[in-house]
C-alpha cells in the first residue's frame, strides 16, 4: 500500500500510512525515504534517514542521490565516505551525480577507484562515465573505457555500445562511431538517433551508401510504425 501512495505521487497519504504502521521493517523505511527523494521533499527524507533504527545500503544511497539531485554535493560527498558498505548502486549514483553538477573529472576519478577496487561496472556505470568524457572532450580516456569494455562481457551490451557511440561523436571521431555503429546487430532506436545527431552535431552528410543494405526501400519511402 505505501509504495502504491508513492506510485501514485500521493506522499501525504504514503506519510500518514507510514505512521500508522505499527511495527516498520527496514523495507518501509527505505520506501518512504525513497519516495520524498523522489517528490522532491529532500528536508522529510533526511530527517526521517536520521530517525531510522537501521539505516540500510538503499536508504543511505537514495540520500546521496537526493542530495546529488539538488546540487548538495558536498552532503553526498560527506555521505559517501561515511558509508562502510557500498554497492553498485551507490557508486553509480556518485558517479552520475558528478557528472550532473558539471563535476565530470571528480565522476571519472571516482570510476578510476571503483575499477581499482575490483567492482565491476555496469552499463549504467559505463553510461555515465562516457558522458563524462564526452562533456570533457576526453577522447583517448574514452577510448580507454572502450577497451575496458572489450574485456567484459559488457562489450556486446547494445546500451554500452551506444553510450560509446554518443561519446565518439561528441568528440570528434565520427569514424569510430560509425565503426562501432555497423557492429551493433540489432539496433534500437536510441542508437540510430545518437548515431544521427553526431552526424549532425558536427555538419557531416550522411551518404547513400552508409546505409546501403540497411534498408530495401529508399529512405523516404518508408513509414513510421
Amino acid at each position: 500500500m505505501l509504495a502504491s501512495y508513492l506510485h501514485n505521487s500521493d506522499i501525504e497519504s504514503a506519510r500518514i500510512f507510514f505512521g500508522q504502521i505499527p511495527n516498520k521493517d527496514p523495507a518501509s523505511w527505505n520506501t518512504m525515504i525513497s519516495g520524498y527523494v523522489e517528490s522532491g521533499d529532500l528536508d522529510s527524507a533526511q530527517e526521517l534517514f536520521w530517525a531510522a533504527p537501521v539505516k540500510s545500503v538503499i536508504s543511505w544511497t537514495a540520500m546521496i542521490t537526493g542530495h546529488m539531485k539538488f546540487g548538495r554535493v558536498e552532503l553526498a560527498e560527506k555521505m559517501f565516505e561515511e558509508m562502510h558498505v557500498k554497492n553498485l548502486v551507490t557508486w553509480n549514483a556518485m558517479i552520475a551525480g558528478y557528472v550532473e553538477n558539471c563535476r565530470a573529472e571528480d565522476a571519472l576519478k571516482l570510476f578510476r577507484t571503483m575499477v581499482e577496487l575490483g567492482i565491476s561496472p555496469n552499463p549504467s556505470s559505463l553510461s555515465s562515465v562516457l558522458l563524462g568524457c564526452s562533456n570533457l572532450s576526453a577522447l583517448k580516456l574514452g577510448k580507454q573505457i572502450h577497451q575496458l569494455t572489450c574485456k567484459s562481457v559488457l562489450c556486446s551490451h547494445t546500451t554500452v555500445k551506444t553510450s560509446l557511440i554518443s561519446m565518439y561523436c561528441k568528440c570528434g571521431d565520427l569514424k569510430d562511431a560509425w565503426k562501432l555503429f555497423l557492429e551493433i546487430p540489432r539496433k534500437d532506436i536510441v542508437t540510430w538517433n545518437a548515431m544521427i545527431s553526431g552526424y549532425a552535431q558536427h555538419g557531416a552528410a550522411i551518404h547513400n551508401e552508409d546505409f546501403s543494405g540497411s534498408h530495401k526501400q529508399p529512405l523516404w519511402e518508408l513509414k513510421f510504425p
